[in-house]
């Protein structure tokens, strides 16, 4: 073994048969990230219902509050549609800008 291989080991490896060679870097670590993967889908299937849906949400859909969340989110996107369709119009107007002055210059050209 390399000497930066086996310094390597011995500070990744405690036990004394991987500084030694005789087992690969991290082959006793297996089991801990095996528990680590099976961790979050146990977590995730043992999780209450109630806890999916925010509290507007779970309550009844003609309520003021849902009423009121509507709004809101019909008041956001009366702001974010006009700002991202003057964005297109704004770029529209430069697409259309620069092949006025493409034509132009060809025409320039041309004529020169």
């Amino acid at each position: 073994m390399k000497p930066f291989k086996k310094k390597f080991v011995a500070a990744v490896c405690d036990r004394r048969d991987c500084r030694q060679g005789l087992s690969p870097v991290g082959a006793h670590r297996a089991p801990l990230q095996l528990g680590r993967l099976l961790l979050l889908p146990a977590l995730a299937l043992f999780t209450p219902v109630k806890l999916f849906a925010c509290a507007t949400c779970y309550g009844a859909s003609d309520s003021p509050m849902a009423d009121g969340m509507n709004w809101g989110i019909f008041t956001l996107l009366g702001i974010v549609v006009p700002v991202l369709v003057s964005f297109l119009c704004f770029f529209i107007y430069l697409i259309r800008k620069s092949e006025a002055l493409a034509k132009a210059a060809e025409k320039i050209s041309s004529d020169a």
